[in-house]
């Protein structure tokens, strides 16, 4: 768990190919489309992959027939989209049927929103749990069909106006990291984090990650910035956050720039604040903390909108090249383009301290499903990404967790690692794994 970048690169820069249902197709047979969809091959980037131009309105889709294989939830898309604008409110399906009727599926819905409705390359997965039945569809009879089917199904934004171009750059079943990453870390630089959480992850030999913000520190329930220091010398990683006091989130700068001329020259500002002034007390040694960033709540886009480029505009100029949602989406993607997706990082867990949640992967058992999450992600070879915050004996809020329930988590954590089955990593480690690929 000690290890440094160049050696995270060197234990899991290698990604275990899977079965291509669709990869790099010469021509369009066998493709099929509907809904006004037209399509043609094209490379970019030096990949081959299948150009879709999508109508306006109406539900479409490309589908064809994958390999006769056994078939389950680990199936991953990778998917660019021109504007995603086009899609928000509506969603992106990626679907396992038995036949070309699609009356028996199993089917994946990903939601265009401003949580995650972001231009660019997207990784569509899901966990097992994620994936819904339709008829008598199951992974058994679509395994078991002599004719499966997989399709990916485009549903447009409600009136949309905008057209867009969607490339399919490939459909795999079971692509995996030989060596998934774990990533643990708390947001905002709460003293409970250094005072208690850190203890707990050193017993087990782990490090965290800590998302800064410059104004609190030295606060009464803030760490001081010898805490910072005293955490850096240790191992763990300070990585950017925000907001300036009086803010929360980069939204509310977009929507009230003053007294900068636009919101991207607030946003930058924000963004440039924080992480010069993590960068002058001497909180990035490896100098690659500072290409790291943690969306303040989460948001990268005003609300209800999708497709807004200007967080990743100001990221961009400022030399970021990593950054993290507080979205529950699950596993880190694996296969050769991470893509867009890197500035747009999921994590696997938020609440710990109720025993029932509306996450799209609710934590109705808390603390031991969400271990068995991590454990079935790491198993399919993909990474995790663990977000906390405060750690107090009585948690008061959802996102609080006990000293005795994150110990738990690291255990298990632990073991995970201890057995060869992942490595614990920084973010700049996942970035620089990723860029060395």
């Amino acid at each position: 768990s000690s290890l440094g970048a160049v050696d995270v690169v060197n234990a899991i820069n290698k990604t275990l190919r899977g079965l291509p249902l669709l990869r790099q197709p010469k021509d369009t047979t066998g493709l099929t489309v509907t809904g006004g969809i037209t399509q043609q091959i094209v490379t970019r980037d030096g990949r081959r992959c299948v150009e879709l131009t999508l109508p306006l309105t109406g539900i479409s889709s490309l589908y064809f027939q994958p390999p006769q294989s056994t078939y389950d939830h680990r199936i991953c898309a990778e998917i660019e989209i021109e504007n995603v604008a086009a899609l928000n409110g509506g969603n992106v399906q990626l679907i396992m049927a038995t036949d070309n009727t699609f009356a028996n599926r199993r089917n994946y819905v990903n939601t265009i929103s401003s949580a995650a409705g972001f231009n660019g390359i997207h990784q569509i997965q899901a966990a097992d749990a994620l994936w819904t039945t339709s008829g008598t569809g199951s992974w058994a009879t679509i395994s078991a069909s002599a004719t499966p089917q997989c399709q990916l199904k485009f549903t447009p934004a409600a009136g949309n106006t905008i057209v867009t171009k969607i490339w399919v750059y490939e459909i795999v079943k079971l692509e995996k990291d030989n060596l998934p990453m774990i990533l643990i870390g708390a947001d905002d630089g709460h003293v409970t984090w250094y005072n208690e959480g850190l203890p707990i992850l050193e017993k087990y030999g782990l490090r965290s990650y800590l998302a800064y913000i410059a104004d609190p520190i030295g606060g009464g329930n803030y760490m001081t910035m010898p805490n910072w220091k005293d955490a850096v010398a240790r191992g763990h990683e300070a990585v950017v956050h925000g907001c300036k006091a009086g803010y929360n989130n980069l939204r509310e700068w977009m929507t009230n720039p003053a007294p900068y001329a636009t919101g991207l020259a607030a946003v930058t500002e924000e963004i440039r604040y924080n992480r010069d002034s993590m960068v002058a007390n001497g909180l990035d040694p490896s100098n690659l903390g500072r290409k790291c960033y943690v969306y303040p709540q989460g948001f990268h886009q005003p609300a209800g909108v999708a497709g807004d480029d200007t967080v990743r505009t100001a990221l961009n100029n400022l030399g970021f090249e990593w950054a993290r949602l507080a979205a529950l989406n699950g596993s880190i993607t694996t296969g050769e383009n991470l893509g867009d997706t890197i500035f747009y990082v999921p994590i696997m867990g938020h609440w710990y301290a109720s025993s029932t949640g509306t996450d799209s992967v609710a934590e109705t058992t808390n603390i031991p499903n969400l271990i068995a999450k991590v454990q079935q992600e790491i198993t399919d070879g993909r990474s995790v990404v663990l977000m906390f915050h405060i750690v107090r004996a009585t948690p008061t809020v959802k996102e609080d967790i006990s000293p005795a329930n994150l110990d738990l988590i690291c255990a298990a954590l632990a073991d995970l690692i201890n057995q060869g089955r992942a490595i614990n990593a920084t973010p700049s480690e996942m970035l620089t794994a990723f860029k060395a690929r």
